[in-house]
């Protein structure tokens, strides 16, 4: 179904991206309970939760000492750490928050697209967006730069049919 502004109803929350399109058999399917989901579920969850309690808000406290301390004050070594941190804090917790989605969503019989695909080990900066928050980056292309793009495409054939009557 579509909202008054054409955009599809989202199933939002930390994963996000999921249409209810996307997800519409999962809710019409009656869920049997299955172990070996409940199991994978848990263990995604756990990687999730791990990598978002143990590791990322680790390295916050690193970037959070430095913003304190001042970045004047800082040597070029710790400037690099700092920023090494600060860029692996955001993605263990955005990578951290999904993995915990996905597996809450599959224990109760859902699946959830996967958010990143190692952007770290991209080759180019635009294979890196394209791995980092892969959900995201596709509604905007389809809700923001196609939706700019068919508005932009109308008002010029307006434009030509008004300015060119037959």
């Amino acid at each position: 179904t579509n909202d008054t502004h054409g955009f599809d109803q989202r199933a939002d929350g930390i994963n996000g991206m999921a249409t209810i399109k996307d997800l519409k058999d999962d809710f019409e399917t009656p869920k049997n309970f299955n172990v070996d989901r409940l199991e994978k579920g848990i263990r995604i969850f756990i990687l999730g939760m791990t990598m978002k309690v143990l590791l990322a808000d680790r390295l916050y406290f690193l970037w959070n000492g430095v913003q304190t301390i001042g970045f004047l004050s800082i040597s070029t070594e710790l400037a690099w750490l700092t920023m090494f941190s600060y860029s692996m804090q955001l993605y263990l917790d955005f990578q951290g928050y999904s993995l915990m989605a996905i597996g809450i969503a599959m224990i109760l019989g859902f699946d959830l697209p996967s958010n990143f695909k190692s952007p770290y080990l991209s080759r180019s900066i635009s294979e890196f967006y394209r791995r980092w928050h892969m959900t995201l980056g596709e509604w905007f292309k389809k809700y923001v730069y196609f939706f700019r793009l068919r508005i932009t495409i109308n008002d010029r054939l307006s434009s030509i049919i008004l300015l060119n009557p037959l």
